[in-house]
């Protein structure tokens, strides 16, 4: 919520965080999430699930997460712009408490629909990759690499199929000496 609000959009949540212990695990689902622009569009993004584990450190936990689908895009007045389907998602990581993010994680979405209205213009993307290996290279500071890749993309009109193709976009980046604090 806190970086929301530094870049001027919010975030709205409805219903508590929820914990279920299993076997050795908790399943957790956060609370229904809006997130609301500048211009008052709502990307409503739902309920997010949770699956964490512990380790030997009591602040890190193993975790996987599941986004809800479809994320509803709507106006200010309320109407449908956009619908992001996920036809399916794999996102695992390792969180760490004191830095409130994730030091290693490795997530695919793959089969990705973004359908706009009212002209019903789609943004496909076979598969969205991401991997992230951060290690602590010296006292509170984290280094290593990180690739992003979008692969299979392509637009469609009502008109007309694959309008716009891209194979495959990478974004390398490698993180060296960075205090997440």
């Amino acid at each position: 919520k806190e970086a929301m609000q530094a870049s001027q959009a919010k975030m709205t949540t409805t219903g508590d965080i929820t914990v279920e212990q299993a076997a050795d695990y908790y399943a957790v689902t956060l609370p229904e999430i809006t997130v609301t622009d500048m211009e008052g569009d709502r990307t409503h993004l739902g309920f997010i699930a949770i699956n964490a584990t512990p380790t030997n450190n009591p602040d890190n936990w193993k975790m996987s997460v599941a986004i809800p689908t479809p994320i509803l895009r709507k106006d200010a007045q309320g109407k449908t712009t956009t619908e992001i389907n996920i036809g399916s998602q794999r996102m695992v990581g390792l969180w760490l408490g004191r830095m409130q993010n994730f030091s290693q994680l490795k997530a695919s979405y793959k089969d990705i629909v973004a359908t706009t209205q009212p002209k019903n213009n789609r943004f496909n993307i076979g598969d969205i990759s991401i991997l992230v290996n951060l290690e602590e290279t010296k006292e509170g500071l984290w280094s290593g690499p990180s690739k992003i890749t979008l692969s299979d993309m392509s637009v469609d009109t009502p008109e007309e199929e694959d309008v716009l193709n891209l194979g495959e976009a990478v974004l390398l980046a490698t993180i060296t000496d960075i205090d997440p604090l």
